[in-house]
């Protein structure tokens, strides 16, 4: 609580490569997260840092956990398949996606909607925009914009490869890093605002 004091730690089995899922009320208590470990541990941990479960992938986790509305964790696994898991840590269902997933993904019914191919590996997590695009970054320097059917929207090329999630801002723009050493703001038509 204020002036950057450590309220709780909590120590991982291996390295965490991806950002903690925050969870809100109701969902072991405000403040609590979801972690996962380059050993492919997903851990849930209480408010007060308390280990709530664990569950063992069958790969290690470089992507973030997304915690849905209804408490489902996704996460992508070096394994190749995406795992959905209840709120208590128990597998829902396992989806094989043929590689290996650096990113986070969401499949509420664990069934392909639609795939859409880049010219290169897509290490950053997907945004979906206030105005309900999906929107990532690829290896092949382009930031992509697409429609909830799948279809592209836009395409802006960049300075380099990106491998961060993009970010939306209050006033609709959104903020893009690259490899290269590149910042870029877009509208939300895919136009360079600024560099």
């Amino acid at each position: 609580t204020g002036a950057g004091k450590l309220e709780w730690k909590y120590r991982s089995d291996a390295d965490l490569f991806a950002s903690p899922a925050l969870l809100g009320d109701g969902l072991l208590g405000e403040g609590g997260a979801v972690i996962a470990s380059a050993k492919g541990t997903v851990t849930a941990v209480s408010s007060v840092g308390k280990l709530e479960w664990t569950f063992k992938a069958g790969g290690g986790v470089f992507s973030s956990p997304v915690v849905a509305s209804d408490g489902t964790v996704y996460f992508g696994s070096q394994d190749g398949k995406l795992y959905a898991l209840d709120g208590k840590g128990k597998l829902k269902w396992t989806f094989k996606a043929g590689s290996t997933l650096f990113s986070s993904a969401v499949m509420p019914d664990g069934k392909l909607k639609w795939r859409f191919k880049t010219n290169s590996f897509v290490n950053a997590s997907p945004i979906v925009t206030t105005e309900g695009l999906i929107v990532v970054g690829s290896f092949d320097k382009s930031l992509y914009a697409l429609n909830r059917a799948g279809e592209l929207v836009w395409k802006q090329a960049l300075d380099g490869p990106i491998a961060a999630s993009a970010v939306q801002l209050e006033n609709g723009k959104l903020v893009v890093g690259t490899y290269a050493g590149g910042l870029y703001a877009l509208s939300s038509e895919g136009n360079i605002v600024w560099r």
